[in-house]
């Protein structure tokens, strides 16, 4: 029998940011045995089918919603489920007073999750009272047992520039890793990718671009937000996949509650200075510290790997929501406990 069904957004031809989102149903489906709906792919589920867990993983609470309106035709049983990466609600939603909020069909859309995880914790209490509806704070995490590597022999990437970073400093590096031959390689992308073409194809570079990186970039949201996206500070999924692939992660730590929990070991982050040219100079400076780099490599692949794989957030919600999955999930989340304690061990 299937007790679980996962209902995706993901489609081959994705936003970029929608890989992460894939890789955490697809370590639900490594975990459990699971039926895989891909609504937006047209598929459907069958009728008359229960479950005793219905999982709705989403980027956003729009994407969330649209999903959940789908499911509205069917009859599913057990309990629904969602997580959310960038769990920040509609602005139109919250621009309505508190009285009328509860009578739009946003609102009562996702009033029918039995509950709903965010990795904001700050926002957890506010969440409960808005929506009326089970809140739990729950990390972001990364299948690093299949994609984590630790260590730093032969990357040949000085510096990976992924994802949000300010433009002063990208024009730094750029123009430093342009004006001659000096050994040193920074990757960066100075377009605007709005959909992929093949999510598996790019996921699987991606990882394998980070495992050949030295130091990775990440931003706090609080200190580099262009488009006004974030309402708070959260540890995001840039940290985790980094620090998993074995990188160094230098650039602006977050300041949330929740990041000396969560990122707690030395040199999980080492803040860079404002100014671009003296965060160069630190980038530079680092680069030559080679056993530093190795050693902190090899720890935050391992910590990553023995505490933040997807697989204890998994077993975390089937304690949460449906005891009968828990053998299921704690046998996968031993999977990733032991291999990190072998890493640890060989360090």
């Amino acid at each position: 029998m299937t007790d679980v069904l996962v209902v995706s957004a993901v489609t081959n031809a994705s936003m970029p940011a929608m890989a992460c989102v894939s890789e955490f149903e697809e370590t639900i489906l490594d975990t459990f045995q699971c039926d895989h709906v891909r609504l937006s792919e047209g598929e459907s589920i069958e009728h008359g089918k229960r479950y005793k867990v219905v999982f709705v993983v989403a980027i956003s609470f729009s994407q969330l919603v649209q999903m959940l309106r789908k499911l509205r035709k069917y009859r599913l049983g057990g309990k629904l489920v969602a997580f959310v990466f960038d769990a920040f609600l509609s602005r139109r939603y919250m621009k309505l007073p508190s009285i009328l909020r509860e009578w739009t069909s946003y609102h009562k859309v996702i009033s029918s999750l039995d509950c709903l995880y965010t990795p904001m914790l700050s926002l957890v209490d506010f969440y409960k009272e808005t929506l009326g509806v089970e809140i739990q704070f729950l990390p972001i995490g990364v299948d690093a047992l299949k994609y984590g590597y630790g260590g730093s022999e032969g990357r040949w990437v000085d510096v990976n520039g992924y994802g949000r970073q300010p433009p002063e400093v990208t024009r730094v590096l750029s123009d430093f890793y342009n004006t001659g031959r000096n050994g040193f390689f920074y990757h960066t992308n100075h377009m605007k990718i709005q959909m992929l073409t093949d999510i598996a194809q790019h996921r699987a570079m991606f990882w394998q671009l980070l495992r050949s990186s030295r130091l990775a970039l990440a931003y706090s949201p609080e200190s580099f937000d262009p488009d006004k996206r974030f309402e708070c500070s959260f540890v995001g999924q840039r940290w985790f996949e980094s620090l998993a692939a074995g990188c160094v992660v230098v650039g602006k730590r977050p300041s949330a509650t929740e990041v000396d929990e969560l990122l707690d070991w030395e040199d999980s982050t080492i803040d860079l200075p404002d100014d671009a040219e003296s965060a160069l100079e630190e980038i530079l400076g680092l680069s030559k510290q080679n056993d530093r780099i190795e050693a902190a490599a090899r720890r935050n692949h391992s910590m990553v790997l023995a505490r933040h794989d997807w697989r204890f957030r998994i077993e975390a919600m089937a304690n949460d929501f449906c005891p009968q999955l828990q053998a299921e999930a704690s046998a996968a989340a031993d999977k990733a406990r032991e291999a990190g304690d072998r890493v640890l061990n060989s360090i």
